[in-house]
């Protein structure tokens, strides 16, 4: 197959520099980081391997840690709201090339995992910050509603996910009348708004809220004095809800698994583990209180950090504790002690704001697929993992890379010109911390 989804001219130039990025895949694995330690992830499970690696910055142990464009971006200055969100946020650190990045002013952050940039939101607008260029640019009006009687505190600000599949940003925001609350969907290439959802009722009440990466459904706790406690899923084309359980906690998806993990409150000290229908799959180990749970795509493990024991001087000792999980089946494949792996003493607080680092390669891409029409080729797939690049790799015969072609972070390619034949075609992501493994093969015959 001959082309580029760009051009044919230097994409053998680009393919080297992918496959430095991609050589790593069999060697790549996940790795843990606990307290500004590095503990074994496989093998030497939850021993300690030594000091963080040096792009990671941890002049303040509790700043959260997030992928964006490749690179690793520690947030200074920082409230957290939920695993996808922060807010408060005055500059990022990229801890891998060493640069401080000053922001605007905004209430609350959003970061693009796949390019670098962030979505700033305050009682005002909806900006997107291109952390190359410092450049700004206002995507939507981010609109308040006034807080319900009995309200205390500040008005809530809005809220936001993005969708890095449609590209798109799920702003949780005021009507137009500013008497109540929808969820717009915004186009982030273009600023537009694509279309409104019901918000959740009452989002006052809304402990998480998550959209998946392809955009296509939303899963949120909520609680409510008429409803009580519930996790609901939700089509995210017409806002419609598919299916409602009781529950309440952190909400997190998984597009490696296609699950749903919803992490206990303080007290509750469990994660539940749902598919997309929110059908129930099973529980993971429990503790007194889980801080966090990170998914990897790659090795299809699930990490949980959590406290074992009572509260401190209050309550006892506390024990805080790493365990693995198989991603599918939720079988337990290791359980550690960082207290004592690290030489941590047992007199904290619980549920403190303790912060789990998972730095892993890209999954597999999935359903990699092909149309053609006349001598032309169309290529999709899905992103798994936050791939930043990918290498197409295509043969004459099933299981044969006769060249690889490499592309950006798009999920799309067009070859033009293909000469007939019948091709065979794979695709594996990449990213800063190594190469992924290969999707499903694609047979394209071309007249």
């Amino acid at each position: 197959m001959r082309g580029n989804p760009k051009s044919v001219s230097g994409a053998v130039a680009a393919v080297s520099a992918a496959v430095v990025l991609m050589s790593s895949a069999i060697a790549a694995q996940d790795r843990l980081v606990v307290f500004g330690q590095e503990v074994g992830a496989i093998g030497h499970f939850g021993q300690k391997l030594g000091d963080a690696p040096p792009w990671v910055r941890r002049s303040n142990a509790g700043d959260p840690e997030f992928i964006a464009g490749g690179r690793f971006l520690k947030i200074v200055e920082w409230e957290v709201r939920s695993p996808a969100e922060i807010a408060q946020v005055s500059h990022v650190f990229e801890t891998l090339s060493g640069r401080e990045v000053a922001l605007p002013a905004a209430a609350r952050v959003v970061v693009d995992a796949l390019r670098p940039r962030v979505f700033l939101l305050d009682g005002h607008d909806v900006r997107a910050f291109d952390l190359d260029t410092g450049q700004t640019r206002v995507l939507a009006p981010a609109r308040p509603v006034p807080p319900p009687p009995g309200w205390l505190g500040e008005p809530p600000v809005p809220a936001a996910r993005y969708a890095s599949g449609p590209s798109q940003l799920f702003v949780q925001r005021a009507d137009g009348a500013g008497t109540a609350w929808e969820i717009a969907v915004i186009d982030v290439s273009t600023g537009v708004l694509v279309r409104t959802l019901p918000g959740f009722d009452p989002p006052f009440f809304t402990s998480d809220w998550t959209v998946t990466p392809d955009g296509s459904r939303l899963f949120a706790s909520t609680a409510s004095f008429v409803a009580g406690q519930s996790i609901t899923g939700v089509d995210a084309a017409t806002g419609q809800v598919l299916a409602s359980v009781p529950g309440s906690g952190a909400v997190l998806y998984d597009d490696a698994f296609e699950r749903v993990f919803v992490t206990g409150s303080n007290g509750t000290g469990h994660t539940r583990v749902f598919d997309r229908q929110l059908n129930p799959l099973g529980t993971f180990d429990d503790g007194y209180c889980i801080s966090n749970v990170r998914t990897s795509p790659h090795t299809g493990r699930v990490y949980q950090l959590r406290s074992a024991g009572g509260g401190g001087s209050y309550y006892g000792a506390i024990d805080t504790r790493v365990a693995a999980f198989d991603g599918q089946t939720g079988r337990a494949v290791g359980d550690a002690s960082v207290t004592a792996a690290l030489g941590l003493g047992t007199d904290r607080p619980v549920c403190g704001d303790y912060t789990m680092l998972l730095v892993t390669a890209p999954g597999a891409p999935r359903n990699l697929a092909a149309s053609v029409s006349g001598h032309d080729v169309s290529l999709t797939w899905r992103n798994v993992g936050d791939a930043t690049a990918f290498v197409l790799d295509v043969g004459l015969a099933p299981g044969r890379t006769d060249v690889s072609v490499y592309h950006d972070g798009g999920t799309t390619a067009t070859f033009t010109g293909v000469p007939s034949g019948t091709y065979f075609v794979r695709v594996r992501g990449g990213n800063t911390f190594g190469g992924g493994r290969p999707s499903n093969e694609a047979v394209v015959v071309v007249p």
